[in-house]
């Protein structure tokens, strides 16, 4: 699974994107409250997330990241709608 797009979304929430063209939405609300990923309750430093180019991980400035595997086990997929005539 390769992410090829992540955007930051309001509630600490991630809308990523994968290779294969799925989309979702991870929430890291949990995520925040542990003592690992607490320092990304600072808004800003949350905003500041990338795909790490050598891991292929969603990451942060501060050092931390999370497996593509892990959020798309976890994500609620975002479908497109599909407009009928």
């Amino acid at each position: 699974m390769q992410i090829v797009k992540v955007i930051p979304r309001k509630n600490y929430s991630l809308e990523v994107t994968f290779l294969s063209g799925e989309k979702g939405l991870f929430s890291m609300t949990e995520l925040i409250e542990s003592k690992i990923y607490g320092c990304l309750k600072d808004e800003n430093m949350f905003s500041h997330v990338h795909i790490d180019p050598i891991a292929g991980t969603v990451a942060w400035l501060c050092g931390l990241d999370i497996s593509p595997t892990l959020i798309y086990k976890s994500m609620t997929p975002i479908v497109k709608e599909i407009n009928s005539v």
